[in-house]
């Protein structure tokens, strides 16, 4: 069964709200899993060309927003002895810096640092709660061609020519989700093959 529900994930009663929604569509259980997948980019520019509006828009959605899903739902993830799973998608930006996306490298690197931080927390009081990233590459998706969704803006490089299938970047994060009760996978990356 599916739940869809639309909303800013950077505004703390629109999480709220989603997470009532979820619980309640799953019988008033707290999920054993979850996908935190929201992502924006904020065009290609030299740093001192980027405005902060734009900065503040990247960071309110790649990093306030998996902050705000965390904090909301760990409280239950916590109480259940069963093993629960947070998946959270993250960049290889977050690995590496990119030349005229600073800021968006930067919000990819704010990500990891809570996921590996959150880790740390959970390692020894909660070990039924794992969380792990997913650092994909470029992928293939029509959000390349899309400015107004963050994707290339006119004046942008063009588009990587080798990328990632989404279907790729999907088996990773159901491989978190798959993985032995024995192991808590910490990260994947995922680059594209070249050739």
């Amino acid at each position: 069964r599916v739940l869809y529900s639309a909303g800013d994930t950077g505004d703390s009663s629109v999480v709220e709200r989603q997470y009532a929604e979820a619980v309640g569509w799953f019988g008033g259980q707290p999920p054993g899993a979850l996908f935190l997948n929201a992502g924006i980019g904020g065009g290609r520019y030299e740093l001192e060309r980027f405005d902060v509006e734009r900065f503040d828009a990247i960071f309110r959605v790649n990093t306030r927003g998996p902050f705000l899903w965390l904090r909301t739902v760990l409280p239950a993830l916590k109480e259940q002895k069963d093993v629960s799973q947070v998946v959270v998608t993250s960049s290889v930006a977050a690995l590496r810096g990119i030349a005229n996306g600073g800021p968006y490298a930067a919000s990819k690197w704010a990500v990891n640092g809570l996921v590996l931080s959150l880790r740390e927390e959970l390692k020894s009081s909660h070990p039924q709660v794992k969380c792990g990233l997913v650092c994909p590459g470029p992928i293939a998706t029509s959000w390349w061609d899309e400015p107004s969704r963050g994707g290339r803006a006119p004046d942008a490089p063009p588009k990587p020519t080798h990328m990632l299938s989404a279907e790729s970047v999907a088996e990773a994060c159901v491989s978190l989700l798959r993985q032995d009760a024995s192991s808590n996978i910490e990260q994947i990356v995922l680059e594209p093959v070249l050739g």
